[in-house]
Formats: structure tokens, C-alpha cells, sequence
């Protein structure tokens, strides 16, 4: 990337908003700008949308919905003020080729539309690279105010932000796009891609300063996908569900106090084909339970380490079990700190055995070596500070070490959708370089970490499918098809579901090795028996 300094002037960015008042989302593009002064220079331009069709029973229902999401979203510690505006000063266009006249005479680069009808080809004329415009991936006539509606109105696993460039003389090309689990609730599904879209919209346009030109468009665009206006019918559907959401969190979080909780199966067959239903359960002790299960083996024995969720302690710690032909031993944990751990990835260096464990509540991401094999382990090595990130796989590939990583760019608390790839010398190495790709995928349907395999020579990343609503709904094994410092990809080959036994509700991990295969799996109990749900 070229310095500041290659540029003779700043990017004229225009953002556009339908109206005086903006958002926190738009106060933060502003405040970006203003710490990039060298790259990025923005002007709040106010352009008046009409106002909305509808009679008045559809404005009655919107009123009514967006009451009670409102409320909702009051208990939210993020998106509490989702749609807390803030007066500021800007440019106010006037209707029509008068409005239209005066937007082309302020020389400006680039527009940014941030709410309102989408309108890139009518903007695009009055800027030197053309208009970008924020909205719903699924969806080019989606306005901003509606995206996320239709993602959780269809119930779909995940909802998307695109960024979509219009560009005199060119078709309307799709920049960007991004995906992240749908909430039952829209206010809420759509706060949160607002949210986590922001530090991409960031670096877009970061990438448009110091290029001087917009990137190249992605191979397509699912656009037209839902409508611009929502009918009648559909925002009573809707509100009737809100009503049984309601009824939902009180009949299960208040009365029957059911939650989720996982535990461990192994089996002694390879992953591919196993047969689930034939799998071997070991007994969770009371107040705990187990996840994120990683096969070892060593002098002729196979060990297993896991997530051990202490629910008095309310942190998980990693334990060891050891694996017999038909039980499991366990044998106690092994790495216990002050701050939650879980995902105890293993690997190899010079002889020596690491451990690289989940935990993002210490701001690290933590390499710890084997010091009494199985239960003695000392830090090692803290590889990054200050981030948010989990589920850390270290391994080598054709003389570098590469570390995928699921980080929370955003900082919200959601590990599911981002997956990162970065590389260095050793794995013990603090400068890991982040690869050009990055993201290396934003969708909560297999970017997180779920596993990693080695079988004759090929590479297999297992992946998490997050299903609506539901946290670690299944399985899907990628394989690696390409990894160098330029390029990364990959493609499904398999995918496992929750369905090797009656009240199974979901798988997120694997670990296989050869002979012996090891999943986790959750299922409903009643709070007295369990705690909360594993995250």
C-alpha cells in the first residue's frame, strides 16, 4: 500500500444521508475520516428522501414494531442507541436538477450513500470515481433503514451488508459483501451489521484513498433478491412472531429454564463415513460440561484435551482425558487462568509440544509449551496483543508457519463470521504478516475454526455452521486447495449434522486422528441440570 504522502491531496469523499439527523454509524465514518486528514476528506451532504409510501395501517404497524424492538434493544450494552441520531451541520441539497447541479459542483471524488433509497446510478455522475452505496446483500433495492428485515423475516442463517459501486459509463458492480448471524429480531440483525460492517466500509475506503480508484468487482452480485418495500401482510407475519418471541423467553428462560449443553462422543474410525450413532459417550461431570475436544497421541495412547466449562466458576479450563477402546479417563485439567480458555489447538515445533488455546478475554492470543506432558504447561509465547480473537490454528505448510484465526474486528463479541489468515518464520515468531486476502471469509455458515486435519498429504479445515438461531448447528470440512503468501482457497467436501441421535441439537468441533475420531455436541437440559449456553 502506498503512503499518504503519494497522494498530492486527500479523497473528496461526499457521505450522503437522507436527512439532518445521522447515526452513530455515520458520526463514525466522519470521525475516520478526520483521523486519516491525509488521505480522506469528508463532506455530510443532506439528500431529502420522499416520504415513504404506505396507508395508515402499515405506518401504524411499523410504529408498533419499531416500539417494541426499541425496547428491546434498550437492554442491549452495544446497540442500545442504534438509532440514536445526532444533529449536525451539512450541506442540504434542494430538490431536483437545482439539488442535483450543486452536488456536481462541489468536485468531489467519491460518494458514500448511508441511507435512504438506494440511488448510486443518479449519484454516480456527480463524482470523479462514482458512488458507492451501503445495503443489504441481499437485496440492491433494499433501503439501509430495512436491511436485516428480510433475514430475519425468512429466518435465513445469516444476513449481509454489500457495498455496491455505481460509475459513469459501467454496469453496477458489486465491491463488497459480508455475512453475519441473523437475529430473530430486525432492529437487532440489522444494529448488528451496521455495526460489524463498519471497520470493512473503513478499510474500503482506506484501499479507494490510496489507490486512487475503486477496487475491482467481485464475480457477482445476488441482487433483487427482496423488495425495497415490505407488504402488508408480511409486517403482520411479523408482529405476530415478535408476540411469540415473547412468549418464547418466558416459557423457556423464566418457566421451563431450559438451555443448551454439550458434551463429547468418540468413536474408532476415521472421520470420513464414521458412523455416528455408533459412537462412544463418556459421562460430564455435574456442574461442567465438555467441548472443543483435540486428539494426541503419544507412547501408544491417545489423549484427549477439551474445553472444561466450570459453571460455579462461570470460565472454562482445558482438561485431559485419556481414551480407551470404550471409556474415557479423565485425567484433570491441565491449564487453568484467571480468564475463560477453551479450544486447546496442539502442534509440534522442534520437538516440543505447544498448545495455542482460546482466549480472547485476555485481549492475547497465547502459546503455552508442555513442560510434564499431559497436565504441566507454562506460557511460551503471546503472539498477539489487543486483539479479540479464537479458535487459533498454528501449523506448517511448504516452510512457514500459518496461523487461521477467527478475530472480532469489530470488537461486539462475535467470534462466528471472520476468519483471518496470517503467516511468519516460526510459530513462535510476534510479527505474523497478515496475507492480501483478508478476510479470508465473512460468513457465519463455516468461517469459524472448527478443527483442523492432516490425511495422505491434503489439508482439511473444519468450519462451524452457525444456523439461525442456533449456535454451532453443524459441521462443514473444507479442503485447502491453494496456500502461499498471495493466494488461499478452499472448498467443502463434507458436512455433518446434528442428527446421530434422538435430542441433538448441534456439532462445532472435530478432531480425527486416523483410527480414532472425536466431535462435541450439545442438547437440551433443564437449568438445575446445566448452566448457560457454550459460546
Amino acid at each position: 500500500m502506498s503512503s499518504a504522502s503519494s497522494r498530492p491531496a486527500p479523497l473528496r469523499l461526499g457521505v450522503v444521508v437522507p436527512g439532518p439527523a445521522i447515526d452513530k454509524y455515520v458520526a463514525g465514518v466522519l470521525a475516520f475520516c478526520r483521523r486519516h486528514p491525509g488521505l480522506l476528506d469528508a463532506t455530510l451532504i443532506v439528500r431529502p428522501a420522499p416520504a415513504p409510501a404506505g396507508g395508515r395501517l402499515r405506518a401504524l404497524l411499523w410504529r408498533l414494531i419499531g416500539w417494541e424492538e426499541r425496547k428491546y434493544l434498550r437492554h442491549h450494552r452495544l446497540h442500545r442507541d442504534h438509532e440514536g441520531g445526532a444533529a449536525a451541520g451539512a450541506l442540504t441539497l434542494a430538490p431536483g436538477a437545482a439539488g442535483e447541479a450543486a452536488l456536481r459542483a462541489l468536485g468531489l471524488d467519491l460518494l458514500l450513500q448511508l441511507g435512504g433509497a438506494p440511488d448510486g446510478a443518479a449519484l454516480a455522475p456527480a463524482a470523479r470515481l462514482g458512488a458507492l452505496v451501503l445495503g443489504d446483500a441481499d437485496g440492491a433495492a433494499v433501503p439501509l433503514a430495512l436491511s436485516g428485515f428480510w433475514a430475519a423475516y425468512r429466518r435465513r442463517a445469516k444476513t449481509g451488508y454489500a457495498l455496491r459501486a455505481s460509475r459513469p459509463g459501467h454496469a453496477p458492480a458489486l465491491l463488497a459483501r459480508g455475512y453475519y448471524a441473523t437475529r430473530a429480531r430486525y432492529l437487532l440483525n440489522q444494529a448488528e451489521l451496521r455495526y460489524k460492517s463498519a471497520p470493512h466500509l473503513q478499510r474500503l475506503l482506506l484501499e479507494v484513498a490510496e489507490a486512487d480508484r475503486l477496487p475491482a468487482a467481485l464475480a457477482a452480485d445476488d441482487d433483487g433478491a427482496d423488495r425495497a418495500a415490505v407488504p402488508l401482510a408480511a409486517l403482520l407475519r411479523y408482529a405476530r412472531r415478535l408476540a411469540g418471541l415473547k412468549l418464547h423467553d418466558k416459557l423457556y428462560k423464566q418457566y421451563l429454564r431450559r438451555t443448551e449443553v454439550w458434551g463429547i462422543s468418540f468413536l474408532h474410525a476415521g472421520w470420513r463415513g464414521a458412523d455416528l450413532a455408533r459412537r462412544i459417550t463418556p459421562p460430564v461431570p455435574p456442574g461442567h460440561f465438555w467441548a472443543d475436544p483435540f486428539l494426541w497421541r503419544r507412547d501408544g495412547r491417545t489423549y484427549c484435551f477439551l474445553e472444561d466449562y466450570d459453571y460455579q466458576r462461570a470460565l472454562g479450563h482445558i482438561a485431559v482425558l485419556e481414551l480407551h477402546q470404550d471409556r474415557a479417563t479423565e485425567l484433570g485439567a491441565c491449564l487453568v487462568e484467571p480468564f475463560h480458555l477453551s479450544f486447546p489447538y496442539l502442534f509440534e515445533y522442534q520437538g516440543q509440544l505447544y498448545m495455542c488455546p482460546e482466549s480472547s478475554q485476555s485481549g492475547q492470543i497465547r502459546v503455552y509449551r508442555s513442560s510434564a506432558f499431559p497436565l504441566g504447561w507454562e506460557l511460551a509465547a503471546v503472539l498477539m496483543e489487543g486483539v479479540s480473537a479464537a479458535d487459533t490454528m498454528l501449523f506448517e505448510q511448504d516452510g512457514r508457519w500459518w496461523m487461521l484465526t477467527n478475530l472480532d474486528l469489530s470488537h461486539g463479541g462475535d467470534h462466528c463470521s471472520e476468519l483471518q489468515l496470517f503467516w511468519a518464520p516460526t510459530p513462535l515468531d510476534g510479527d505474523w504478516t497478515p496475507h492480501p486476502c483478508n478476510p479470508i471469509a465473512v460468513d457465519p455458515v463455516g468461517a469459524r475454526n472448527g478443527g483442523l486435519l492432516r490425511e495422505q498429504g491434503r489439508l482439511y479445515r473444519v468450519g462451524q455452521r452457525q444456523g439461525y438461531c442456533n449456535y454451532g448447528e453443524g459441521l462443514i470440512v473444507h479442503e485447502v486447495l491453494r496456500l502461499s503468501p498471495t493466494e488461499y482457497a478452499e472448498r467443502e467436501v463434507s458436512r455433518i449434522d446434528p442428527d446421530f441421535a434422538p435430542g441433538i441439537s448441534g456439532t462445532h468441533h472435530l478432531s480425527s486422528l486416523g483410527g480414532i475420531t472425536v466431535l462435541d455436541h450439545k442438547s437440551w437440559r433443564r437449568a438445575g441440570q446445566a448452566g448457560d449456553q457454550h459460546e
